[in-house]
């Protein structure tokens, strides 16, 4: 058991895969409906949002801002689930959710939710069609049950501070995620996506909303992705971090030990933060660093603010 598994626990995420049967609306688009186009669907996102928010503020949660480019980075994934005919979070070359927003330049702790109908009388012409169906998928993850609540915890997950919603449709399905940030650190030496394993990287950072600091980091480590047949994605049913990792805590002040003896690697004065990041596994794989935060004012257990990673691969030279 890992001390991050002590200290910080661990985020996980389910796939939930919806198939339902809705009303039907004729063959053409409904009277009164507004056809589907650009700003059409910027519109329903946009709705989605509200309605999560209205959710939250049932809740008593602070409610979160609509994120365009983590909006871009989902509907390429949902794309691709159109065309291959699959539902999960992992793509098709083996990349799990929190790199894929990573690659895509989004280096805030993400969740998501994954969700489907499949219906053979929805009108793609149709905006009030669509966002009939995109709604429902949003109930059907907001209405979970104890005991089978992921999607639900996702949505309410106080710490959540911006969403996006990724959407492709065709005539008979239409699948939407809801994505899901922590925005509390600004990167002021944010990490390339790709490096080779011999160079030396480090990261810096600062915290960008009041009343918290920063508590530590940790780097897991995945082997490199590879592609994997369409029958694996559909059954990988969730995803989380790999047990493989290194704990990084602040340094202490002189003469001072934490219980194993050691005084720590991470520079920060709660605010800020500077520390290397070594790839600790000596080999090619995905690092993610993830900076952990916490309410300067409150007791409560750390949460994620970063999922930055960096795909390390060989030397040419090791090639050789």
């Amino acid at each position: 058991m890992g001390l991050t598994k002590l200290l910080f626990g661990r985020a996980q995420c389910l796939l939930l895969i919806v198939v339902a049967v809705m009303l039907c609306f004729g063959r053409g688009r409904a009277v009164g409906s507004q056809e589907v186009s650009g700003d059409g669907i910027r519109i329903v996102k946009l709705k989605v949002v509200e309605r999560i928010n209205a959710d939250r503020k049932k809740k008593g949660l602070q409610p979160v801002l609509y994120f365009e480019e983590l909006s871009r980075l989902a509907d390429d994934h949902c794309r691709e689930m159109l065309e291959l005919n699959y539902l999960s979070h992992w793509n098709r070359t083996g990349v799990k959710p929190y790199m894929r927003y990573s690659l895509g330049g989004i280096a805030d702790h993400t969740a998501e939710n994954v969700g489907r109908i499949v219906d053979g009388k929805f009108s793609p012409s149709s905006l009030d069609s669509l966002e009939a169906q995109m709604m429902q998928i949003h109930e059907n993850f907001a209405s979970e049950q104890p005991s089978s609540d992921q999607h639900r915890w996702t949505l309410l997950d106080p710490h959540h501070t911006h969403a996006g919603i990724g959407l492709a449709f065709d005539q008979k399905r239409v699948i939407m995620i809801e994505v899901f940030a922590s925005r509390y650190v600004t990167l002021t030496k944010p990490l390339p996506s790709h490096a080779k394993i011999s160079q030396k990287l480090s990261i810096a950072g600062s915290i960008s909303v009041k009343g918290f600091e920063i508590m530590g980091i940790t780097i897991f480590y995945d082997p490199l992705p590879s592609e994997r047949p369409l029958a694996d994605l559909q059954s990988l049913m969730g995803y989380g971090f790999p047990k493989e990792e290194l704990l990084l805590r602040p340094i202490l002040p002189p003469l001072s030990r934490y219980g194993d003896g050691s005084t720590g690697t991470l520079e920060t004065n709660g605010s800020t933060f500077r520390c290397a990041v070594p790839f600790f596994r000596d080999r090619p794989g995905v690092y993610t660093v993830v900076v952990w935060v916490r309410g300067s004012r409150s007791m409560e257990p750390f949460f994620m603010a970063t999922h930055a990673c960096v795909f390390v691969e060989e030397d040419k030279a090791d090639k050789n």
